[in-house]
């Protein structure tokens, strides 16, 4: 939703496919052109990409925890790094969309943020909110939460307008299509108002008081995971074991109100034995969930499950990890335009059978051993992010300093294949403008993916 051309509407006006929007506009004459990254078209589907890891120079001295990528194509990561490629960059940076480091965002940073970042989303305007145990910003108070404008220097009237912010670690962050910001965290309090670990902002950043009291008593522990579904629902996730004193297993789901989804909640029996560290809505509703878990409502689950709609186990998707699952934390999940899941993490081994720490589910739930084969000997350590950038290739972070064994510091590139939609990819609730001589064409479309994620996670630093 990063293209001025996209407008929300009302959800009734939203139903038509993404094929029957692309063949109308195809009818008026008009091209759809999606936009450019600056890097050339995909070669090898998950082939490593030499020209990008080459242009990131020595890349990142610690390690990547997390990646977004703005419209332009330039891809903003943090992490526990200090520098980029020798040059001082602390928890924060940009890079081209090739992959050479940004300077003109770490200046515009200005001595930037002074404490461990956890969270980065964006707004509708590239903007990037950031969230962690920051307690300054450019040498400027802020509350654990702040904006930066789309170029990086600190957007100082927002900022001032948070006021003393929230009293402990944001650690989530997600952006609603009407604006709304959902923050998650291990905070009680914003602006001196009792927040117990999630809370919704204004767009002009005022706490939602209704969300608020939606939300009773709120969490027992700390929110590391929050997405928005297609509907406004809001799916969580984090170390909590209660939910407006009702028991819960670390996952749990709101109505896009913030009162909590009983009957979702319910579906979910006891839930997981430990923390989700991805949490992904695929096209038809199901959520598939990763992390270091090992247990689901009382039963296996290594590591990954796919969950319906209704919160029920999808055992099908089971069967396609084996008995063993895989065998290390899944530190992120993707979905792709063509409804692929592209899985990273630490693991080496699907029931048994080694895998690389990349790996590509088909939709049919069969495994894509090309992709895998394509990469080599593909990261020689931990994945903790992926993204994708506009043209389709995978851009992955983690703690890894080679990828097929060139050196590729903490970050690196996947070409991929991926079928492109005839439109730019747009999020739920999103209108599409033609103007065309003086009649306006005005399609609401709901496409099979999430055009970009706007949640991020809580990482394991080294």
């Amino acid at each position: 939703m990063k293209n001025s051309r996209l407008l929300l509407c009302p959800k009734g006006v939203r139903r038509m496919s993404l094929r029957l929007a692309a063949g109308a506009l195809a009818l008026l004459g008009v091209a759809v052109v999606a936009p450019t990254t600056g890097h050339a078209a995909a070669a090898s589907d998950g082939t490593p990409d030499t020209a990008f890891s080459a242009a990131t120079g020595t890349g990142f001295d610690s390690s990547l925890a997390g990646l977004v990528v703005q419209s332009t194509g330039k891809i903003v990561a943090w992490g526990s790094f200090t520098q980029l490629n020798g040059a001082s960059t602390a928890e924060l940076a940009r890079l081209n969309s090739n992959g050479s480091p940004d300077t003109a965002f770490t200046t515009n940073l200005g001595t930037g943020v002074n404490n461990t970042l956890f969270a980065v989303a964006l707004d509708s305007t590239d903007r990037l909110l950031v969230g962690g145990n920051l307690t300054s910003l450019n040498s400027v108070s802020v509350g654990r939460f702040a904006r930066l404008n789309a170029d990086g220097t600190p957007d100082t009237t927002f900022n001032s307008a948070l006021g003393t912010g929230f009293d402990g670690a944001v650690r989530a962050i997600a952006v609603q299509t009407d604006g709304k910001i959902v923050v998650g965290g291990s905070f009680t309090q914003y602006q001196s108002t009792a927040v117990p670990r999630l809370a919704r902002l204004n767009v002009d950043g005022t706490l939602d008081t209704t969300f608020n009291t939606n939300l009773g008593t709120g969490l027992d522990a700390y929110v590391s995971e929050i997405v928005i579904d297609a509907d406004g629902r809001i799916l969580i996730g984090g170390d909590f074991t209660s939910l407006n004193s009702a028991s819960v297993g670390r996952l749990a789901r709101l109505n896009a109100n913030g009162t909590p989804d009983t009957t979702f909640n319910t579906a979910l029996g006891t839930g997981l034995n430990n923390n989700p560290l991805a949490v992904t809505v695929l096209g038809d509703g199901k959520i598939v969930v990763g992390g270091n878990f090992s247990q689901f409502n009382g039963t296996a689950a290594n590591h990954i499950v796919r969950i319906g709609a209704d919160g029920t186990r999808d055992t099908a998707f089971d069967a396609a990890f084996g008995t063993n699952g895989l065998d290390g934390t899944v530190w992120e999940i993707l979905r792709q335009y063509d409804g692929e899941i592209v899985i990273g993490g630490s693991f080496t081994n699907r029931d048994s059978t080694p895998v690389k720490r990349v790996i590509r589910l088909n939709t049919d739930l069969t495994w894509d051993t090309a992709f895998g084969t394509n990469q080599g000997t593909g990261f020689d350590d931990e994945v903790y992010a992926l993204a994708f950038q506009n043209g389709g290739a995978i851009v992955v972070g983690g703690y890894f300093q080679a990828l097929n064994e060139v050196s590729s510091n903490r970050i690196g590139r996947l070409t991929n294949d991926d079928p492109k939609p005839a439109l730019p990819p747009l999020g739920a609730n999103t209108t599409v403008v033609l103007v065309v001589g003086l009649m306006v064409l005005a399609l609401g479309i709901t496409t099979q993916h999430v055009a970009r994620r706007q949640v991020v996670r809580v990482r394991r630093r080294r």
